[in-house]
């Protein structure tokens, strides 16, 4: 931490070009460090290793030893076990075709039989969208209204599929801290 201010002082010496080089690199290597994490973080899970450390669930181990907060936990814990079962997230992770955000949303909805069609359809967006059907129905009640869809409509359609993602990421938050409290309380940890 002491050599924090140097090197705040030293990159503000470089070029405009060398900073954004050291940017991409950085960002590349920090894809393959969640890719790292995110396949050591399933196979200790499946080996169970936080029950032999005494944690009752992978989750109290993240937030406990890892240091991630609940949310990141979630998240983490959720793509690792994902990637567990659809080994192509690691290579969309990798190549940057995925995020960490993008495997969250669409874990949930993951199948065998659908897992290529729901990563070839978040390619190139920030958010990927699974409650496409349930949007279509939606549009086709409000044009049989008569209501013409608009730039306001289309934003409040954006932000109620935000709303929508950040609910189901709330609500299996929530469950992975009520199984992790319920082990706790079982076991006597």
């Amino acid at each position: 931490m002491d050599r924090l201010p140097i090197v705040v002082s030293s990159i503000r010496e470089i070029t405009d070009e060398e900073l954004e080089a050291r940017l991409r690199r950085l960002a590349g290597a920090e894809r393959k460090a969640m890719i790292w994490l995110l396949i050591h973080l399933a196979e200790f899970d499946r080996r169970r290793l936080y029950a032999d450390r005494t944690y009752p669930s992978l989750f109290a181990y993240c937030t406990k030893v890892l240091g991630y907060s609940e949310q990141g936990a979630c998240k983490r814990i959720q793509a690792a076990r994902a990637a567990a079962r659809f080994p192509v997230i690691l290579e969309r992770l990798s190549g940057g075709d995925l995020n960490l955000a993008a495997v969250v949303v669409l874990a949930p909805h993951m199948t065998s039989e659908n897992v290529a069609g729901l990563l070839e359809g978040a390619l190139g967006k920030r958010r990927p969208q699974p409650e496409q059907p349930r949007r279509q129905l939606v549009s086709r009640r409000l044009s049989s209204n008569r209501r013409a869809p608009n730039d306001s409509y289309s934003d409040s359609r954006e932000a109620e599929s935000w709303k929508i993602s950040s609910a189901a990421l709330r609500r299996s938050c929530a469950a992975v801290r009520a199984a992790s409290l319920w082990k706790e309380s079982s076991t006597g940890l």
